[in-house]
């Protein structure tokens, strides 16, 4: 499960996308100050407050929204991102400008 935060983070096609390319479940965890509580978390851990870090976060960093993928539409990304990587060679000037 990939877990993602920050504004833009909470757009449900993009959200698809990822977990459709990735081929795993994508969360979106609506959190305003992720930095601040990544870091006590791990203190928190580090100090023997929690005993496991992913049930720490799982309370400490509500999922909001969760996206299955669509497997059915994992092929027509791999298709494209292959067609992509023989265009890319051609287009690298584009890019680098």
């Amino acid at each position: 499960t990939l877990r993602v935060i920050g504004e833009g983070t909470n757009a449900t096609p993009w959200l698809q996308a990822k977990a459709d390319i990735l081929q795993c479940p994508v969360e979106w965890v609506d959190v305003h100050d992720a930095i601040t509580r990544g870091a006590a978390l791990l203190a928190g851990w580090g100090a023997d407050v929690f005993t496991d870090l992913p049930s720490a976060c799982a309370s400490w960093l509500p999922t909001v929204v969760r996206i299955e993928p669509h497997h059915e539409d994992a092929a027509r990304y791999e298709q494209q991102y292959r067609r992509f990587v023989q265009l890319y060679p051609a287009l690298r000037g584009i890019y680098n400008s």
